[in-house]
């Protein structure tokens, strides 16, 4: 299951100090962290879960090149923060405009029975609708990552 953490929440702030939405929810799996982070860290892990096509750079730095299905180029997401096997920051270099200058994190944490918790935050949408839009679409990617993760099955949601 994903739980939308506090939906419309406006946390990020413009330079102007404007309030921007955020897409924040959290999902509980039964893997271990390291599974899950490398899940989302591998060009073997995102290929496994997220697109076909990935080239991922690791480390602080590194980048995460994206191609899916309609988009002429790849889009870039630059690793900012890595932590193993614990957190995950990237922030949006080309993508598609609602995304322009948002960053992603990933934060996982064990449970206390067994598993870990992700919790994933996409921040700074220029306007509500941009984030509207991509709310559902990260709630089934984060149930792909999820089943990915326990079974250990590649089936990326945009295959080849």
């Amino acid at each position: 299951m994903v739980e939308l953490a506090a939906p419309g929440r406006l946390s990020s702030v413009n330079e102007k100090g404007c309030a921007m939405p955020d897409i924040v929810m959290s999902c509980d799996m039964d893997a271990d962290a390291d599974t899950v982070y490398k899940a989302i860290t591998t060009t073997e892990g995102v290929t496994g879960w997220f697109t076909s096509k990935a080239d991922v750079g690791e480390g602080v730095g590194g980048h995460h090149l994206l191609t899916f299905p309609g988009f002429p180029k790849p889009w870039d997401l630059r690793v900012d923060d890595a932590e193993a096997p614990r957190r995950l920051v990237l922030s949006v270099v080309a993508g598609p405009p609602p995304w322009e200058n948002t960053t992603m994190t990933y934060e996982i944490a064990d449970r206390q029975d067994g598993g870990i918790v992700l919790n994933f935050d996409h921040n700074g949408f220029a306007n509500a609708d941009g984030a509207r839009e991509f709310t559902i679409g990260w709630a089934t990617k984060i149930l792909a990552l999820k089943k990915y993760a326990e079974t250990g099955n590649p089936d990326p949601f945009y295959g080849s």
